[in-house]
């Protein structure tokens, strides 16, 4: 399953293909649900038949109430995925200078049942 949304000022660029899942920028909405609806389903629709591993970016700085339910929603959907011969991990990228991202991280590491690995984009930004 496919899916992608452009980025916008307040939602953040999200595309998943291909066991690859990225979400990449600022999310704050306010009133639009549509897109994140999609996704949900697209995430349903994966978790019926996903590949051996799932990759998930996450690369987000300014995040509300309401996109923290909508990613918390998602890996839940994506616990349904991990079994012996089906691998999910969420790549989890922070600033240095934000604890609060970092701690956010932190905080769904506990909660879920998926393992998480931490990079600062100041490493990531060294890799490229």
């Amino acid at each position: 399953m496919n899916f992608m949304l452009e980025q916008t000022k307040t939602t953040p660029f999200v595309h998943f293909i291909d066991g690859q899942l990225v979400i990449k920028g600022n999310s704050f909405p306010i009133f639009s649900v549509i897109g994140y609806d999609q996704f949900l389903q697209s995430i349903r629709l994966y978790t019926e038949n996903p590949p051996s591993k799932t990759i998930v970016k996450i690369d987000v700085d300014i995040i509300n109430g309401f996109t923290k339910r909508y990613i918390m929603k998602a890996f839940r959907l994506l616990e349904k995925v991990k079994k012996p011969e089906k691998k999910v991990v969420i790549h989890w990228l922070y600033d240095e200078e934000d604890d609060d991202m970092l701690e956010l991280g932190g905080i769904y590491q506990s909660l879920i049942s998926l393992p998480f690995v931490f990079i600062s984009k100041r490493t990531e930004q060294k890799k490229s």
